[in-house]
């Protein structure tokens, strides 16, 4: 009787007030009552009774889809919906987002080629595709922001994917088009309380929109593929991060099911790893690593960054402020690099400490060097602004659970950052082994941040700020924690191999980040099918011409690459 009770109740999707009151009175008795079972029983069957006259009410009114909608509010009599509580990140998110500035949103786009012959994904298509594998798993994507309290996302009971995608198959000509297309999408304003996500789709001869490399292109068409199809999507920073997005993209894709049981079997090997019998003096180093991690870690980091922020400066501020671009436009540009192994033998042949990521940060560097020089030559009032600077900070985004997500877990926001301080190379002293110096330096400095918990201390900062703090305050914590940074480098991992969107293999997956207030560069390195490339977006009164910027980062990449292959030499 009682799973009868329970299933009722949750098909009912108005009753009279009558009615309510009853049922209102007898899950007070059965739930909280001490009185003997004969008045639960009673209770419970009274209640049975009512629902069942009010479940064959021809009053009752339905949903359109013939079923009942959930009874949420009982003692109101009046149908609400679902609420979720958002992440503090994600609240932080919306909290720090200025009025005047781009929203806060994670653009990417997903480019598949299409074989000839074959048809090319129309926008019913993508429909179908992201109502079957994504809005059906992840409630989030059918949810917007609560009007009266964003605390919480609203479930939205007759949710329509039609209504955030664009419902125009749009056809590319070439890549300053489509470049437009991205820096719309990404400054545009998003209104969060009727959607969180939007998407466009476009479609093209191969190559026609860049977002294939071309020499990449060029060898496609070769094999047969004429067209190529390009899904372009934003997402509110406020429901997803980097690392639950990749989720998202892996779900939509035809090798899901195979991308969930690589996550398992890593995940099964870290467990085994920590399940292995330890000695006495393994247990000791564990203990004694976990103390110098979070006591001696912790101080150093809030030191080092009450450091930064109160000392550091920022040479773009003056720049961006004697600039005559209007603030709030966005340039942007990628580059396919190489292939994974590639970067990582450079980064080995440094040091055996460098990582794939110190390489790119270097390579950011030293692009930033060569921006603030070009600002210097353009510049009328002879403001020489590379000699005064010897370092600039960088902003580390660090997702708390390592990059990983186990299938079926509740998407959202777990990241933390640090701000590392990383020298700039002279150009006057740009040997091969100052630059390989000026490498093992970067990672070294990396490596420290990294070995003490200021990613997860930015992340409790940033989750006290939006649980209880005014949105003003959120605001002021978000641009004085950056410290003066004056890029975010974020390091995404994507899929192992090759997957396909309904067939047609996915050659390309790149996504840009926003641009928190005061941080005017943001690069995304990522990898995929063990290749490596990476985006840029950049406020245009820093960085006027991004694809400059761009070629500035391979230049320094492929010097290092040149430098690799030639032994160092040691000094006697």
């Amino acid at each position: 009787m009682w799973k009868y009770f329970t299933q009722e109740s949750t098909n009912l999707s108005q009753i009279s007030p009558v009615t309510a009151t009853m049922v209102d009175y007898f899950l007070t008795l059965g739930s909280w009552s001490t009185m003997s079972c004969v008045s639960s029983s009673f209770g419970i069957l009274v209640l049975s009774i009512v629902l069942f006259r009010s479940r064959h009410d021809p009053t009752i009114k339905r949903r359109a889809d013939g079923k009942s909608s959930s009874l949420n509010a009982v003692r109101g009599h009046v149908l609400k919906p679902i609420r979720r509580a958002m992440t503090s990140i994600g609240r932080f998110a919306i909290k720090s987002q200025d009025a005047d500035c781009p929203p806060h949103v994670i653009t990417i786009f997903i480019a598949a080629a299409v074989e000839m012959g074959m048809p090319e994904m129309t926008v019913e298509e993508f429909e179908k595709l992201w109502e079957n594998r994504v809005v059906s798993k992840h409630e989030r994507f059918r949810s917007r922001v609560c009007a009266d309290n964003n605390k919480y996302f609203e479930v939205m009971d007759n949710f329509q994917v039609a209504n955030n995608v664009n419902q125009s198959l749009n056809e590319l000509r070439n890549k300053a088009e489509f470049i437009r297309c991205i820096e719309e999408l990404s400054t545009s304003y998003l209104d969060v309380s009727k959607r969180m996500w939007e998407a466009k789709i476009y479609t093209g001869p191969m190559g026609s929109s860049g977002a294939i490399d071309c020499n990449r292109a060029k060898s496609l068409i070769k094999d047969g593929y004429d067209r190529e199809s390009v899904v372009l999507f934003r997402v509110h920073h406020a429901l997803v991060d980097g690392v639950s997005l990749g989720v998202v993209v892996g779900d939509l894709c035809d090798e899901s099911e195979e991308l969930n049981r690589l996550v398992w079997r890593k995940v099964k090997e870290i467990e085994q790893r920590k399940k292995a019998p330890k000695s006495l003096s393994e247990k000791a180093g564990i203990w004694l690593f976990l103390f110098l991690y979070y006591v001696l870690g912790s101080i150093r980091a809030m030191t080092l960054q009450l450091w930064h922020m109160f000392v550091s400066t920022n040479p773009f501020d003056d720049i961006m402020e004697r600039s005559n671009i209007p603030a709030g436009l966005r340039s942007t540009a990628w580059r396919s690099v190489a292939s994974v192994e590639e970067a990582r033998k450079i980064g080995k042949s440094a040091a055996k400490m460098v990582s794939l990521n110190d390489v790119f940060v270097a390579c950011v560097a030293s692009a930033i060097q060569k921006q603030l020089e070009k600002h210097k030559q353009d510049s009328n009032n002879g403001t020489n602004l590379a000699s005064i600077l010897s370092q600039i900070n960088i902003c580390v985004p660090v997702h708390l659970s390592g990059g990983i997500m186990l299938p079926g877990q509740s998407l959202g926001n777990n990241i933390g950052a640090f701000v590392a301080a990383i020298p700039l190379l002279s150009a006057s002293n740009a040997s091969s082994r100052s630059r390989r110096a000026h490498l093992i330096k970067v990672s070294s400095i990396l490596k420290g941040w990294k070995s003490t918990p200021a990613s997860r201390i930015g992340w409790m900062v940033a989750k006290l700020a939006s649980d209880y703090a005014p949105t003003i305050f959120a605001k002021i914590v978000l641009k004085k924690a950056n410290a003066q940074a004056v890029a975010i480098v974020s390091n995404i991992r994507g899929f192992p191999f090759t997957v396909h969107l309904n067939g047609r293999p996915v050659e390309v997956v790149s996504a840009f980040l926003p641009l928190p207030s005061g941080i005017p560069i943001c690069i995304v390195i990522q990898s995929y099918a063990g290749a490596m490339s990476f985006t840029v977006e950049a406020d245009r009164r820093a960085v006027p011409d991004v694809e400059i910027f761009a070629d500035w980062m391979m230049e320094e990449y492929n010097l290092l690459k040149r430098e690799s292959a030639t032994p160092l030499k040691t000094s006697l």
